[in-house]
Formats: C-alpha cells, structure tokens, sequence
C-alpha cells in the first residue's frame, strides 16, 4: 500500500489555448516570470498553451482562462501505475472534469476555477493538500 499523496495548490490562475501546429511559440511567453506554470505542447494537430494569466503572461482573447492547477508533490517514477486514475475517479464522482498535464517528474490536476473549492473538498477527503501562499 503506497503513502497517501500529497497535492499542492498551485497560486496561479492559468490559460490553456492551442494554437495551429506550424505557429511559432510565441517568444513573449518566455519574457514571464521563469518560476510561474508554463507548459507547451506541439503535435502533428496542434500546438497546446496553458499559461499563468496572473503575471499578465500574453494569452490570445480567444483562450479558454479561469483554470487552477494541484501538483502532485515528489517524484513519481514511470513504473507508478493508476495515480491519474485515481484522481480523475475521485473528481468524476463528485462531476468535475480535469485537464491533466505530465512532465518527466509529476502530474498537474487543472480544474476550473467554478470547480476549484468543489475540488478541494474533495481531494482533502483522500489526499493531503497543501495550499500555502493561495487565495
């Protein structure tokens, strides 16, 4: 049986927008603060933006904005199985719909922000969260 996990709040607010796959990433993006949540995506369909709004970061008006992200604090080694899934089973329970990003060390949650205390209340009853720093 693994530890419970532990999630923390990320304080940003984020963007997510795509952009068509042969667009430049725009230069601009990188000019925001280095420590605050960026993620790029490219594929043969598209290239996939969730940026923080917070640090006034350039989004398109387009962008579907008023996301909030939990990070899935520590290493998660490739060989861990189900993590996503229990989480996406958690939040599907109570009808909330997630956004999930992975990078080499972890996982993201993004939630709506009409969502965000909904989701609180309901990953707290599993898991640990951490929010320190949020509002």
């Amino acid at each position: 049986m693994r530890h419970p996990l532990t999630l923390r709040i990320l304080p940003e607010t984020l963007g997510v927008f795509k952009l068509s796959p042969n667009t430049a990433i725009p230069a601009e993006l990188f000019q925001c603060d280095p420590k605050s949540f960026l993620s790029i995506t490219r594929t043969s369909d598209e290239l996939s933006i969730v940026a923080d709004t917070s640090f006034q970061c350039p989004v398109p008006n387009d962008a579907n904005l008023g996301w909030r992200a939990f990070k899935i604090e520590g290493f998660l080694d490739f060989s861990l199985v189900g993590i996503l899934s229990e989480i996406s089973s958690c939040l599907a329970e109570a009808d909330i719909s997630l956004f999930a990003i992975s990078t080499f060390n972890t996982d993201y949650i993004l939630v709506r922000q009409h969502d965000f205390e909904k989701t609180i209340e309901r990953l707290s009853s599993r898991y640990v969260i951490i929010s320190e720093g949020v509002s």
